[in-house]
């Protein structure tokens, strides 16, 4: 609301109940002998009294509104006391514009023309007052209304932060919930990488030992077969001379077939025999010597892989 528009309301409050209370003074002048007449009088200077206290209610309002308004003042109580005033001046206004009064002096039949004509001057006057009295109070519902709108913002920006904030613990609770598992599952991974840590070192210690020992058996099949290729060789010698003396026989017996014709006949066959037995036993040799030559093979590769 306005401060410039509040300040000049307020003003025209002063400013009339000022005026108001003028004329009841002025209304005062009028004399008559009659009761009646002496008490409207008394009420009219007391109705005067009242407009007075009202004016100086109007400017402590605005006094205590100006001073508490830097200080993030609300207005709730300012507007209570507004609708107060309002309410006084309404009811002082309906005592001082209404018919008792004119009833009154009806009934004293006073044809004083100067006594009419400053009745008739005063009722003009609260007329022309009636209408300042009715802006005011426009301007004071004008105000109120304000303060209310300005109330209902104010509340309204108030549930806005609240559930701003609300929904910001929301969220770090949210955010707690779901940092609390992932910090157990980074503790678990660091227990993860520790155990396969030692697995690797374990690992590596393995292979350590195994590529010795590869090496170790590596040499070992060398030198095996280094004697295999030895006795196979003595072997082979060995049934090379067995089969150059089987020739020899043979040869020795063919000379002697036509002396020794049966004899001939059982020793070639007995030599056949012998030869046969041992080209068996050069083909076993043979496949021996060549599954050895595999193994050894095998050996170097597995030991190319370690």
């Amino acid at each position: 609301y306005s401060l410039r528009k509040l300040k000049t309301g307020t003003a025209s409050v002063a400013v009339a109940l000022t005026v108001v209370g003028a004329g009841l003074v002025a209304g005062q002048t009028v004399r008559a002998d009659h009761s009646d007449l002496v008490a409207e009088k008394q009420r009219l200077e007391d109705l005067g009294q009242k407009f007075e206290r009202l004016k100086q209610r109007s400017e402590l309002y605005l006094q205590q509104y100006y001073d508490n308004k830097s200080n993030g003042y609300k207005g709730d109580w300012y507007v209570q006391q507004l609708k107060m005033l309002n309410r006084d001046l309404e009811q002082a206004y309906n005592e001082l514009s209404g018919e008792a009064h004119k009833d009154a002096l009806g009934k004293l039949g006073i044809d004083n023309a100067d006594l009419k004509a400053k009745i008739t001057e005063l009722e003009k006057s609260v007329e022309e007052k009636n209408d300042v009295l009715s802006q005011i109070k426009k301007e004071l519902e004008e105000a109120e209304k304000d303060i209310q709108f300005g109330r209902e913002v104010h509340a309204a920006d108030l549930l806005r932060h609240k559930q701003e904030i609300a929904e910001k613990e929301n969220v770090i609770s949210k955010l707690n919930g779901e940092l609390q598992p992932l910090k157990q599952k980074v503790d678990e991974t660091d227990r993860n990488l520790q155990q396969e840590k030692q697995e690797v070192l374990s690992l590596e210690q393995q292979l350590a030992v195994t590529k010795e020992n590869a090496k170790k058996d590596f040499e070992l099949a060398a030198l095996g077969h280094q004697l295999a290729d030895k006795e196979y060789n003595a072997k082979i010698a060995e049934l090379e001379s067995k089969l150059a003396d089987a020739k020899k026989d043979f040869e020795l017996a063919a000379l002697g077939h036509q002396h020794a014709h049966n004899e001939y006949q059982a020793k070639l066959a007995e030599k056949d025999g012998q030869i046969k037995q041992l080209e068996e036993q050069k083909q076993i040799l043979d496949a021996s010597r060549k599954g050895t030559a595999r193994d050894l093979e095998a050996v170097r590769q597995a030991k190319k892989a370690t």
